[in-house]
């Protein structure tokens, strides 16, 4: 039997690693989020990880993803989770409303959360206000590239919104500052850079040489789905980058706090690449566990 969308959508939920060991609390949570979504016209303040509240509203799919399974995207963000503490650094290339960086300030780590689409943005200050993390997310409307200059962006596309080719500008495009990751990020040593430009990965690197050499730098999360190809960039290219400055691709279980190594990148989905050392297992074996209120991991 095929199932219907919101049939697919709630079986995805219920056998996501984190839903499924709570299903009951998956299913009330989706149950009054979908009934109270209908009767809410602002955003709403729900629970997120580690006593943070993640602003809310219909339509955001990746932030309801969250508010039903704890951690939409669980194995990277329980990474970040386990990886980062009071001291470091996550720089948040493509941050959107923020959720990552809301679980770096809920781990008492500072997040440069940059985001350059501007009602995104603004989501994205929301959140850090009504956390009262001023101190702990510095937030900046600003795009990533190669060079200094400008980018047009999409802006009807949610959280996949976009770098446009000048010939692919439309009247729903806007034009946003934009600047390298390393001069973005002068005179800070991140433990982590998490990456999600929907293709723009390439010149996103390109401008962030210093920073992927620095030994400070133990991390990368970066999504290579073939996106890129539409800049005429190649996703492998990326992977051999990245290898060459010591990264290798890890997927990282979180239950057992272990880091497996994997022969190549993902092509759906997200990609951890890190630089093997004994201090970053120490470090996730001895994290303190992620507060959620389906259970903690």
């Amino acid at each position: 039997m095929k199932l219907t969308a919101p049939w697919r959508t709630l079986n995805y939920y219920l056998n996501h690693p984190l839903g499924r060991r709570d299903r009951l609390g998956t299913l009330t949570r989706i149950f009054r989020w979908q009934l109270g979504s209908r009767l809410l016209k602002a955003p709403v303040a729900m629970p997120f990880v580690d006593g943070t509240r993640l602003l809310v509203r219909t339509g955001m799919h990746g932030a309801t993803g969250n508010l039903y399974v704890g951690l939409m995207e669980f194995e990277d963000m329980a990474f970040a989770a386990h990886l980062l503490r009071d001291g470091d650094l996550l720089v948040d290339v493509g941050a959107n409303v923020g959720a990552y960086s809301l679980i770096a300030a809920g781990r008492g780590a500072k997040a440069l959360a940059l985001e350059p689409v501007p009602d995104t943005y603004h989501q994205l200050l929301d959140n850090i206000a009504v956390n009262r993390y001023g101190a702990m997310i510095q937030a900046r409307n600003i795009g990533v590239s190669s060079q200094q200059g400008e980018l047009s962006f999409s802006t009807q596309e949610g959280s996949t919104n976009h770098v446009l080719l000048e010939e692919g500008a439309t009247g729903n495009a806007v034009r946003i500052a934009a600047d390298t990751l390393d001069r973005i990020a002068d005179g800070t040593a991140p433990l982590m850079i998490k990456i999600d430009v929907e293709g723009f990965e390439t010149e996103v690197l390109s401008g962030a040489q210093k920073l992927l050499a620095q030994d400070t730098l133990w991390a990368v999360l970066i999504e290579l789905n073939g996106l890129g190809g539409r800049y005429g960039f190649n996703d492998a290219d990326i992977h051999s980058q990245l290898l060459g400055f010591g990264f290798q691709p890890m997927r990282y279980e979180p239950f057992a706090r272990q880091l497996a190594s994997l022969e190549t990148y993902s092509k759906t989905g997200n990609t951890l690449y890190v630089r093997p050392s004994s201090a970053i297992q120490q470090r996730l074996q001895t994290a303190r566990p992620i507060m959620w209120s389906g259970g903690d991991i």
